[in-house]
């Protein structure tokens, strides 16, 4: 089945730059929530679209800090 109505809250601390967070993949959907270069990073596709979604450069979450994110998707 496809991932859709998702409500996720998600909290983490870290001081890697480099973490995958989550992964809730299928056979042709996926949600991948990660780190990059200290930034947050978002990919959700569905079929054959796809959304990426990323912090700004200026706020790094590698920082050992705890942080919360909440993805609502609604189809």
């Amino acid at each position: 089945t496809a991932l859709t109505d998702i409500d996720l809250q998600l909290q983490f601390s870290t001081s890697q730059p480099e973490a995958l967070l989550l992964l809730a993949a299928g056979p042709a959907d996926h949600l991948l929530l990660q780190l990059y270069s200290g930034r947050l990073q978002v990919r959700f596709v569905l079929s054959q679209e796809e959304l990426k979604l990323q912090t700004p450069a200026e706020k790094l979450l590698s920082d050992s800090f705890a942080h919360t994110m909440v993805l609502s998707v609604l189809e």
